[in-house]
């Protein structure tokens, strides 16, 4: 599989467009470099029609799950 690692969405809507593209990958360096808020990023990735997204994530703390 080929995977696309930015958080651009203009790009990542181009490249999946052309179908050789089956995800994309992104952390929060790219994110923070965009500007834009992880979930919007996250969200619009997921409009575009991308099933397989793979976002690392950044915590202080570890949440208790009840």
């Amino acid at each position: 599989k080929i995977f696309l690692d930015t958080a651009d969405t203009e790009v990542i809507n181009e490249y999946f467009k052309t179908g050789l593209v089956d995800g994309v990958t992104t952390n929060p360096t790219l994110i923070m470099k965009s500007g834009r808020n992880p979930m919007d990023v996250y969200q619009d990735i997921k409009d575009i029609g991308v099933r397989d997204i793979s976002m690392e994530v950044v915590g202080s703390a570890a949440h208790k799950k009840n």
